[in-house]
């Protein structure tokens, strides 16, 4: 069955994003490294707005802001470019991900608190 595609929208969002079958990736810190230097080339090549984000040993939690893509191009971005750069076959991630519409400005700093306190 083909997976349902999320509708493209212009707009800040709150992503989480976990490793297959919840395993450990990141409590490597070299590895955890290699992900944030990941995340933050793509934010200074452009494609997202990255205004706060969390890496815990098995998922990351992101707020950003697609600039010129979907929100599908940018998490997709970000996974791949970080198990290319890992030089990883095998998969890393889920297949999927979760996102929340950040509507305003309150919804905004509920999530950056929430980041906070993890």
């Amino acid at each position: 069955m083909a997976k349902a595609g999320r509708t493209p929208r212009p707009g800040m969002f709150f992503v989480m994003t976990s490793t297959r079958d919840s395993h450990p990736v990141f409590e490597i810190s070299r590895v955890a490294d290699l992900f944030i230097d990941t995340l933050l080339h793509y934010r200074t090549l452009g494609y997202y707005k990255l205004h706060a984000y969390v890496v815990m040993p098995d998922h990351v939690h992101l707020l950003l802001t697609p600039q010129f893509i979907t929100l599908d191009q940018a998490v997709c971005l970000i996974r791949n470019g970080f198990a290319h750069r890992l030089d990883q076959t095998l998969p890393i991630w889920e297949d999927s991900f979760t996102a929340y519409s950040i509507a305003n400005l309150h919804d905004m700093e509920i999530a950056r608190a929430y980041l906070h306190e993890l």
